[in-house]
């Protein structure tokens, strides 16, 4: 039986005895792909009345943070790095050398991990961070660019979750050459946690974009929608939205297109295709307006005011695209948004140059 095989026991030993190394601790190398930058940012439109609606952040976040991303300032964003190791078991949960593990989601899968074929490769690139593995909308948005920091004598180890259809689908889509192996050990793995919203990362995400552009529904196919509505349904963490139907006819009215986050992916994008204004209630099902909408597109998130989050305005430069919020009010079983409110921010931001 393969030592590596029992990595992912023995970083989990190690760990609880001594502390966790980190990427740089534990890598033999590491390579600059492009220097950190401070680049400017146009924040997030929002109304004061919304600004005063606010209650708490996302537990990820913090309100201080929130309001940095919401007002327009200079960003200082992170150099991109890849990391080199050696002797290293990837795994659909993170990556594993004899003395960590790195960017880990979910518990450790023993059972499989024992009976699991391992495959061999020399040279690969781990192309997910743990919070891809978490989020879908992080996956698509960020996984997806940060695969392509891999070199061409290195295969594409991509996790794909099984529980995730529209992930899987974007992979055919984009006819993406990822390992199809679920345990691999590689004889030297790169590794890149591509936070920077950096020139180099936004050139990456435009690729990306123009990609998933030409594999759009021809626009002879396809109704010429002024808009996308993404409904989050029940999906994740649950932010129901009790007047929604109001809203859904309101937008239908000015030739918005309504798709479910669990409608099959060519349905959304067939009506994502496009559009200028994407309205969404804050979670992942963004994203796939994020790829499929025009460049300076307006992005509405309806943001609840005890889950208050602003992350998708970093990812706004890169398609030279708009953030807007709306905040939805607390109430008992859900929340409810000022419908003429998002209306409002429609009439006033919602045109393209």
């Amino acid at each position: 039986m393969n030592l590596e095989r029992f990595y992912p026991v023995t970083a989990k030993l190690r760990k609880s005895v001594l502390e966790q190394r980190s990427l740089a601790e534990d890598c033999v190398a590491v390579e600059e792909v492009h220097p950190a930058e401070t680049l400017p940012s146009d924040g997030v439109v929002i109304s004061e009345r919304d600004r005063n609606k606010v209650t708490a952040p996302h537990w990820a976040t913090t309100l201080e943070r929130e309001w940095q991303r919401v007002d327009a300032r200079d960003v200082h964003h992170a150099a991109t790095e890849r990391y080199i190791f050696e002797d290293v078991l990837a795994t659909p949960y993170g990556f594993y050398t004899r003395r960590a593990g790195h960017h880990l989601s979910g518990g450790l899968r023993l059972p499989e991990l024992l009976g699991a074929p391992i495959h061999r490769i020399e040279k690969g690139f781990y192309g997910a961070s743990s919070v891809c593995l978490k989020y879908f909308g992080h996956w698509l948005r960020d996984a997806l660019p940060m695969s392509l920091l891999r070199r061409p004598d290195e295969a594409l180890y991509l996790p794909v979750p099984k529980s995730w259809p529209h992930a899987a689908a974007y992979v055919d889509l984009l006819g993406i050459d990822r390992l199809p192996h679920e345990y691999v050990h590689f004889d030297r793995l790169a590794f890149s946690p591509d936070v920077g919203q950096n020139s180099d990362q936004r050139k990456r995400v435009r690729l990306i974009h123009d990609l998933v552009q030409t594999r759009l529904p021809a626009p002879e196919e396809r109704k010429e929608n002024t808009g996308l509505y993404l409904a989050r349904g029940e999906t994740g963490v649950i932010r129901r939205l009790l007047n929604e139907d109001a809203l859904i006819d309101a937008l239908l009215e000015r030739g918005f297109a309504m798709a479910h986050s669990t409608d099959p992916l060519p349905q959304i994008l067939q009506k994502a295709a496009g559009v200028s204004q994407v309205v969404f209630i804050e979670g992942s099902q963004w994203a796939h307006g994020y790829f499929a909408a025009k460049r300076r597109a307006l992005f509405i998130s309806l943001c609840p005011a005890d889950l208050f989050n602003n992350v998708v305005v970093e990812y706004m430069p890169a398609v030279e695209g708009r953030l807007a919020t709306v905040v939805m009010d607390r109430v008992e079983n859900g929340y409810v948004v000022d419908v003429d409110g998002v209306l409002d921010i429609l009439d006033r931001e919602g045109h393209t140059s």
